[in-house]
This record gives structure tokens, C-alpha cells and sequence, in this order.
């Protein structure tokens, strides 16, 4: 599944990483930065609270 989360631009590189993996709870993520956006894959459900 794919999901799309808006975010400030200045979050990027490790710091996005980081955040990527602990919305995915640790699971395989791929992931897209487009700046104001980042569009996560996973099939891991995502924590959005």
C-alpha cells in the first residue's frame, strides 16, 4: 500500500529515514521525498496518531 503524508521540506535525508521507520513500526519501507510530500510503500500498517 502506498500512502502520502504531507511534511515540512526541511525534513530530509537520515532525519526522514528515521521517521519513515518508526511511522512503518521497524517493518521494509520504500519511500519518496517530493519536498512538501513523502509517499511511503509498505505493506506494514502505518501509525498516523
Amino acid at each position: 500500500m502506498t500512502s502520502v503524508f504531507q511534511k515540512p521540506e526541511e525534513v530530509s535525508g537520515y532525519a526522514l529515514h528515521r521517521t519513515v521507520a518508526a511511522l512503518a513500526g521497524g517493518e521494509q519501507v520504500i519511500y519518496r521525498d517530493d519536498g512538501a510530500a513523502v509517499a511511503i510503500r509498505t505493506e506494514a500498517p502505518i501509525a498516523t496518531d
